[in-house]
């Protein structure tokens, strides 16, 4: 006799059955073949009473043959081998033909663990990944979560649906929505029917959520008279989750003192809170600094706010350069005034105005019969510097006033003084 040497199954999802065909063949010319019995060494090879030669026992005539089907039905992963022992009436018997299949899983998703990276309260993570079905029948799917925060993981999209077809494949989009600080976990559970190897898992992380926003990264002052503040309150924390959060502020940088902030604080949940920053120069020329604001459970903690502004002179004169008298009479004198205004909101100290240069003998401090300069002028005041001028010769004269104050920097501040006796 002779019988087919080897079956190869190749792969076959573990639980399915696959079904091939040994041929049985009676060399002899004079005596009929009997096959009284086949019997597989693995349990997961059977004969399936298909093919032509019927039950065991079988009669094989003369120069004939027929067919035994063998089924492969894996129940593990993996490669699995066999014997078929067939016995019968010839001297050689037994056969024992080889058999051969591996066992795949029957389904198998594309990922085993999705990570998304820090996700703002408010807004969503999205991560898809796919479904493979390698059985030769349909399955139903079902996706449930499990784990430490499963609430907030969903399925929100795939084209995955309730059944999956014979040897096709679907996507399943999870989506994240923080509902904590700090990092969340699940596990994502895909179970198929019929499946001997599920339900199949999937591994859910998270980095840090982000529970606030700030703005802006920048703080412009403008311009600031040195002796007085200015606060801006536009810098705002928002608080994107329902949780209480803990502030904390400092500045540093090359003009830090002269910038300064409130002690830290907290900020309620689903609010937003202002920071105000104030400035008070302490010099007349451009300052920086920068603000770091700290957000308790805030990976993107510590924010860098740019702060600056630019110290300028609180005094301003008017006329700012130039006082001129004209022509007066040798015999008469005329009397003009300079004013003095406060642009900050603190006092300024007044030292008395100091006259000075080639005619300054002919140009006199006199007091201004409204609201007359004194020793110290409040924030956003004013007041007058009386000037008298009395010519000594007919010709052109000159000298010059010096206006200071105190603190400014910028003083003392000089007007020229002008006029022509005639």
């Amino acid at each position: 006799m002779s019988v087919t040497a080897s079956l190869a199954f190749s792969n076959v999802a573990v639980g399915q059955t696959v079904t091939k065909n040994l041929t049985v063949t009676n060399t002899g010319a004079t005596y009929p073949l009997v096959v009284s019995s086949a019997t597989p060494s693995d349990p997961e090879y059977a004969l399936s009473g298909t093919g032509t030669c019927g039950a065991i026992p079988i009669t094989v005539a003369p120069r004939g043959n027929c067919t035994l089907g063998v089924s492969f039905t894996p129940s593990a992963l993996g490669a699995h081998s066999a014997t078929l022992r067939l016995t019968d009436n010839t001297t050689t018997s037994p056969q024992h033909p080889a058999l051969s299949g591996t066992g795949v899983a029957d389904l198998t998703t594309s990922v085993s663990s999705l990570a998304y990276a820090d996700v703002k309260f408010g807004a969503k993570g999205l991560k898809t990944f796919s479904v493979t079905n390698h059985q030769t029948q349909s399955v139903s799917l079902g996706e449930s979560f499990g784990g430490t925060n499963p609430a907030d993981f969903s399925v929100s999209g795939g084209t995955c649906t309730s059944t999956l077809a014979a040897s096709s494949t679907c996507t399943i989009t999870v989506s994240f929505a923080p509902g904590v600080l700090g990092t969340e976990a699940a596990t994502l559970t895909v179970s198929d029917s019929p499946d001997p190897l599920g339900p199949h898992t999937i591994a859910l992380s998270t980095g840090p959520t982000i529970p606030a926003t700030i703005a802006p990264a920048s703080l412009a002052f403008a311009n600031v008279a040195q002796s007085a503040s200015k606060t801006l309150s536009t810098l705002k924390v928002t608080n994107l989750s329902p949780f209480t959060l803990t502030l904390s502020q400092s500045i540093s940088g090359p003009n830090s003192a002269d910038f300064s902030v409130a002690p830290g604080g907290t900020c309620a949940g689903n609010t937003v809170c202002a920071i105000p920053v104030m400035f008070t120069p302490s010099a007349e020329n451009a300052e920086s600094a920068t603000l770091s604001v700290g957000i308790d459970q805030d990976p993107t903690s510590p924010h860098s706010i740019a702060l600056s502004g630019t110290g300028v002179t609180p005094v301003r004169l008017t006329p700012a350069t130039t006082l001129a008298f004209g022509n007066v009479a040798l015999t008469k004198s005329k009397a003009l005034t300079i004013t003095v205004a406060n642009l900050g909101t603190a006092a300024l100290t007044l030292p008395t105005p100091m006259i000075s240069g080639a005619n300054a003998a002919d140009f006199t401090l006199t007091p201004s019969a409204l609201t007359p300069c004194g020793a110290t002028l409040a924030g956003g005041a004013s007041c007058k510097v009386g000037v008298t001028f009395k010519p000594s010769v007919a010709t052109p004269e000159s000298a010059s006033i010096a206006i200071s104050a105190s603190p400014d920097a910028a003083s003392p501040h000089n007007v020229s003084l002008t006029g022509t006796g005639m």
